[in-house]
C-alpha cells in the first residue's frame, strides 16, 4: 500500500521509538500501567480495575490485528536509550474517507516532566498531517486535566472550543470537555515566526485601541511569576518560542481559573523546574502592554524559597536553562514584567 494510506509502523525521534502495540508487549504494558495508577486513574476509565497481565497482553494482540487492518494505531513511547516504555500514544479511529485521525496519550509515572511525550505526540501529528495527508488530527480532553491540555497546547494542538457538560466523568459529575485540533491550514499558521524584538517600556495600565477597529481591545491576561531565592540568589531562564523568545525570565505561567496565587506559583515552579518551594509570599506587580503582539499582562510575582539547588528544564520547547544569579547582575535582556520590575528598584527579600 501507498504509505500515505497506512498507518505507520513504527516512528523515530530525537529520545523515542515509537511503535505499534504488538503481541508480547503485554508484560511492559501491564508494568507501567500499574506503576502509573495513581496519575491515570481520575482520567482514564480502562485502568480501573487496574489490568491484569493477561488483559494487558489481550489489548495489545487486539490492538496489533486492528493495525493491520488499517483501522487504528495503538502507539507505544520507548527510549531509545534503554529501551523503558514510558507512554503511549496513537493515531485512533481513522477515517480514511475524511482523512480523520483522533489522539490521546498517556505518560508513565516517573517520566513526566521531560517533554517526552510532547515530542511523541508531535511525530504522530506531523506524520499524519504530512505523510498520511490527515484533513484533521484531534483530541478532547476534561477540563479539569490541566497538564492533559496544556501538553496539546504545547504540541501545536488548537483549542476549537469547550463542550458544556458534554458527558459525565468517571465520578459520575458534568464534564466540560476541551476539543483540540490541527488541519493543514493551522500547522501552516502554528509554524514559527521571527517576530521583531520587543523593547523594554515602562508599565502602563492603559491599551491602546486597536487602530482602524472600533472593536474593544482584549482583556488583560493575569499570570504569576515566581521569585525563588536561594542563598542570596534567584533561579532566571532563558524564553524559547515566539512571545518573549531569547529574554530572561522568571518561572511562571497563567493563573489557571479558581486558583490561588500561591497553588498557581507552586504548579508553575514544579512544571517547568521539577522545584518544590518551601515557603511562598505574594510580592508586587506589574502592568506590560507587549505592544508588538497585542498583548497585555498583569503579572504578580510571588516571593519563594527552596533547598533543591538543581533546576531541571522541564519544559524544553519553553526554556534553554536555568540558572541561579545575583539580582542586581542579572543577564539580559530580561522579558518585560521582570524589566519593569527590576527597573522599579524592588528586591527581593533574601536576594543579593
Amino acid at each position: 500500500m501507498n504509505p500515505s494510506d497506512t498507518l505507520p509502523e513504527s516512528l523515530q525521534t530525537e529520545r523515542l521509538h515509537i511503535r505499534v502495540a504488538r503481541p508480547g508487549d503485554g508484560p511492559a504494558f501491564n508494568a507501567a500501567v500499574l506503576a502509573s495508577l495513581p496519575d491515570l486513574a481520575p482520567w482514564l476509565g480502562w485502568v480501573t480495575p487496574p489490568p491484569t497481565l493477561e488483559q494487558s497482553e489481550a489489548n495489545c494482540r487486539q490492538a496489533y490485528a486492528r493495525f493491520l487492518l488499517n483501522e487504528d494505531l495503538m502507539a507505544f513511547f520507548f527510549l531509545r536509550q534503554g529501551g523503558a516504555l514510558v507512554g503511549g500514544s496513537g493515531l485512533h479511529k481513522a477515517d480514511w474517507t475524511a482523512r480523520r485521525f483522533e489522539v490521546g496519550y498517556w505518560c508513565r509515572s516517573g517520566f513526566g516532566g521531560r517533554g517526552l511525550i510532547t515530542e511523541g505526540v508531535c511525530a504522530l501529528a506531523d506524520h499524519a498531517l504530512q505523510v498520511l495527508r490527515a484533513h484533521r488530527v484531534f483530541l478532547t480532553v476534561d477540563e479539569r486535566n490541566r497538564r492533559s491540555w496544556r501538553l496539546a497546547e504545547r504540541a501545536g494542538f488548537r483549542l476549537e472550543g469547550t463542550l458544556v457538560n458534554e458527558r459525565l466523568d468517571l465520578q459520575g459529575r458534568p464534564r466540560n470537555t476541551r476539543v483540540y485540533a490541527q488541519t493543514p491550514v493551522a500547522a501552516d499558521a502554528a509554524a514559527p515566526v521571527a517576530l521583531p524584538s520587543v523593547a523594554p517600556a515602562a508599565s502602563s495600565s492603559t491599551i491602546p485601541a486597536t487602530q482602524g477597529s472600533e472593536a474593544p481591545p482584549a482583556l488583560p491576561r493575569v499570570g504569576v511569576a515566581v521569585l525563588v531565592v536561594r542563598q542570596g540568589r534567584v533561579l532566571i531562564g532563558r524564553r524559547k518560542g515566539a512571545h518573549g523568545a531569547g529574554t530572561w525570565a522568571l518561572p511562571g505561567g497563567h493563573l489557571a481559573f479558581g486558583e490561588s496565587l500561591e497553588d498557581g506559583a507552586r504548579r508553575e515552579l514544579l512544571e517547568e523546574t521539577g522545584l518544590r518551594a518551601l515557603a511562598l509570599q505574594p510580592g508586587p506587580c506589574t502592568s506590560d502592554v507587549f505592544e508588538g503582539e497585542g498583548r497585555h499582562f498583569v503579572t504578580v510575582f510571588v516571593v519563594a524559597t527552596t533547598d533543591e539547588a538543581e533546576a531541571r528544564v522541564c519544559e524544553p520547547d519553553k526554556c534553554d536553562g536555568w540558572q541561579w544569579c545575583d539580582w542586581s547582575a542579572l543577564p539580559t535582556p530580561l522579558f518585560q514584567p521582570l524589566h519593569s520590575l527590576w527597573s522599579s528598584g524592588y528586591r527581593p527579600p533574601g536576594a543579593g
